[in-house]
């Protein structure tokens, strides 16, 4: 029982985007669209399942980050290691299952409340480097 939560936990968001496909497909092809209406929802349905597949494609990598965090934070907690996968969906998914199977839950809301960047901050870095041209008169 606790593999199938760990699988669906760790592909929560994959299956979200599978159904929200699935679900525009079957609207659209069982009633009567416009088929200028049709080719931009088409378009639209073949983004989400391609994206879907990209994140179904992703399971093995979010194993091994569990298997790593495990590892991590058997003794005791350590928040830095939850950094990183505080900032997309499927990484906050990948924690709560950690700490679900350590035993923390009640961690999870100040790890939250620490690193949250919003639903779609991603993995935002600041990273702009701004370099002078060396060749422009400075004056």
């Amino acid at each position: 029982m606790k593999k199938i939560k760990t699988f669906i936990y760790l592909n929560y968001w994959a299956f979200i985007l599978d159904f929200i496909g699935i679900l525009l497909s079957s609207i659209l092809f069982l009633f009567p669209v416009a088929l200028l209406i049709k080719i931009p929802i088409t378009i639209f349905i073949l983004f989400i399942l391609f994206k879907a597949i990209e994140l179904h494609r992703t399971v093995g990598q979010k194993y091994r980050a569990r298997v790593v965090l495990l590892a991590k934070n058997r003794k005791g907690i350590r928040e830095d290691t939850f950094e990183q996968y505080m900032r997309a969906p499927c990484g906050r998914m990948l924690v709560r299952d950690v700490l679900s199977t350590l035993g923390y839950q009640s961690e999870y809301k100040e790890l939250k409340r620490k690193f949250y960047q919003g639903f779609f901050a991603g993995n935002q870095e600041d990273d702009l480097v701004i370099i002078p041209n060396p060749n422009k008169n400075m004056e």
